[in-house]
């Protein structure tokens, strides 16, 4: 009965870490002109610049990125062609595209 009781205990503080980390950190992303990003965090905080971690995807139907912001952390941005409007995952695509470099390989991406 212990054993259970222990066992119980552990799982249920693995499923709130890992819903912890689950939960969204960054509200808005603003692609800056000078090819940069900056991160507006979920508690409303003001934009922070934001740096593109290697292994970005770019298709036409899904965008993915991995951003690091000195207060927000690493955060990965899923953006599928469904939950954006068409023009700004649009520019998001050309954005990532045209702005930035992407991994090559061998680089560990």
């Amino acid at each position: 009965m212990a054993v259970q009781a222990v066992m119980l205990v552990v799982t249920w503080m693995l499923a709130a870490l890992a819903w912890s980390r689950l939960s969204p950190r960054v509200r808005a992303i603003r692609l800056e002109p000078d090819g940069g990003f900056a991160v507006r965090r979920i508690d409303g905080e003001p934009f922070a610049a934001a740096i593109l971690l290697a292994g970005a995807t770019v298709h036409p139907w899904l965008t993915v990125v991995r951003l690091r912001a000195g207060d927000v952390g690493i955060s990965t941005v899923i953006a599928a062609v469904d939950s954006l409007s068409r023009e700004d995952f649009r520019r998001l695509r050309i954005f990532l595209r045209w702005r930035t470099t992407f991994s090559g390989p061998g680089d560990g991406a």
